[in-house]
């Protein structure tokens, strides 16, 4: 089975280039307990008061809570007013892991193509809008 550690040095030449970060299962601060083979990847990084993050992670499916499916995704977020305007979108959801690492470079050449357009002006891209607590 294909491993993401392929991809790392690719993800992290793309996170210093952005001055952003790597994280992994190891890097990243735990939301949940997680079994012990859960591989993570993610990179996150800031542009002109945005923040951005593509993620890498299995997907359990079936009754037998195995990590069998894998999902590449992208969010773009920011803070204003009491407000988080939020955009997030999967590219690759509950697919085999192949697919992530076989075409890792077309994935992210991708995000960025999309996310390009988003700004603090253009509100209207960003689909969420969450009320933060004061």
């Amino acid at each position: 089975m294909p491993s993401l550690l392929a991809i790392n040095r690719y993800l992290k030449e793309v996170s210093h280039r952005l001055k952003g970060n790597f994280l992994t299962e190891e890097s990243s601060i735990p939301k949940m307990e997680t079994p012990r083979n859960y591989e993570y990847r993610a990179i996150s990084w800031q542009r002109d008061g945005l923040s951005f993050r593509i993620e890498i992670f299995p997907t359990s499916t079936g009754e037998n809570s195995q990590l069998n499916k894998w999902n590449y995704s992208y969010s773009v977020y920011f803070d204003e007013n009491q407000k988080r305007y939020f955009s997030s979108a999967y590219l690759i959801e509950s697919g085999p892991k192949s697919a992530i690492i076989q075409n890792i470079e077309e994935l992210i050449d991708f995000t960025f193509s999309v996310t390009r357009d988003f700004t603090k002006e253009n509100k209207s891209l960003f689909d969420k809008v969450i009320d933060l607590k004061p």
